[in-house]
This record gives structure tokens, C-alpha cells and sequence, in this order.
């Protein structure tokens, strides 16, 4: 039989988990919209952006296909920044699942849940053959579960990380899940088939 403290814990855990999830979900929404999930292509997505202006990649894991440009500087910040967003039908509602790619031309920030986070130098080989320095983050900062009356980040690596580097003039930040099958050796392949 469980004792009201144990039960007041698993509570308090409870809350902590659903505090992440909820936090993870509202920062996601804020780089797309709700037709995110369901828009397949570009006559989806009315913008005022000229996509050929920003960089791309040219390898795409799975099926994931584009859906969406987003036009908020959640990412790194700058009124230059845009953000790619790429679904998976596989995972359809989930937006944890999401492929994220933020460019910005005149960042402002470290990519944002990814600030000071645990990262290691990645040495990219680009397609034209060029070597390209980024930084891999091997988690990201979400609520800890521990806590539920404030809030209290804890670097997570059991899903979510990010892939950022400069190209060209833009400073590239791809953000990925592991449960989606975006591994290391994915973001990586994605990152190294960046062209114009």
C-alpha cells in the first residue's frame, strides 16, 4: 500500500513530466503553426520568402518531406532568421518528431534550449568538398520531472539534438530526434548536403 508521501512524489513527478512535454510542445508550436503536420507542400504555405535566398538540404531522412516555413526567430533570433520544418507521416501529431532547420543571417543567440548546453566540435564534409566546423549538441534543456513547483532545467539526452554551423552568411542550427531516427550519423548526413 502506498503512503501519502509516496503518492504526493509520484504526484509531484507527474507534474514535473507533463511540465517538460507541455513546455517542449508550446516552444515546437512557436516555430510553425497547427497546419504544420497536415501541409505537404509549398501551395500549403503562404510566405513571403524567397527560399532560393537560404541554403538547403539535399538529403532528407526517411520520409520526411517538407511542410512548412516558419518565419519567427525562435532559433537563433535576427529578423533574418527562417526555420524549415520537415514531417514525417510515420509521425503524424508529434511534434517532438518534427525536423527543425532555423537559418539566420544575422543571428542573435546561441540556438535557443540548446544555450551552454553539452556540445563536442563535428568536422563536416561538405558536398563541394569544403570542411566545415560545427557543434553538436548531444541533448537538450527541458523541465526536470523532479520539480514541479518552478522551473528547473536539466540537459536531457534521451531524444532531441542539434547539429549548428556557418554557411555561406548564415548560421545553421538543425534540430532532430533520435526517436524518429535522427541519430548523430543522420543530423550529420543532413548537415554535410547543405547547397544553394
Amino acid at each position: 500500500m502506498e503512503t501519502e508521501s509516496s503518492l504526493h512524489h509520484a504526484r509531484r513527478r507527474s507534474i514535473g513530466w507533463l511540465a517538460a512535454v507541455l513546455g517542449a510542445a508550446i516552444f515546437l508550436l512557436s516555430t510553425s503553426d497547427h497546419s504544420v503536420l497536415a501541409a505537404t507542400s509549398a501551395q500549403n504555405n503562404p510566405t513571403t520568402v524567397e527560399t532560393e535566398n537560404y541554403p538547403q538540404p539535399s538529403y532528407l531522412p526517411g520520409d520526411y518531406r517538407f511542410a512548412h516555413i516558419s518565419e519567427r526567430q525562435s532559433g537563433f533570433g535576427g529578423e533574418q532568421e527562417i526555420a524549415f520544418i520537415y514531417a514525417s507521416p510515420e509521425f503524424a501529431g508529434n511534434v517532438i518528431t518534427l525536423l527543425t532547420i532555423h537559418l539566420s543571417a544575422d543571428p542573435e543567440r546561441q540556438l535557443s534550449t540548446f544555450e551552454n548546453g553539452v556540445s563536442s566540435e563535428v568536422r563536416l564534409q561538405m558536398a563541394n568538398g569544403d570542411t566545415v566546423l560545427a557543434t553538436h549538441y548531444d541533448g537538450t534543456w527541458t523541465q526536470d520531472p523532479a520539480v514541479s513547483d518552478r522551473f528547473a532545467p536539466v540537459w536531457d539526452t534521451s531524444d532531441v539534438h542539434a547539429l549548428v554551423f556557418d554557411l555561406e552568411d548564415f548560421r545553421i542550427g538543425i534540430r532532430a530526434s533520435r526517436a524518429a531516427g535522427i541519430d548523430f550519423d543522420e543530423i550529420k548526413r543532413i548537415a554535410e548536403s547543405f547547397s544553394r
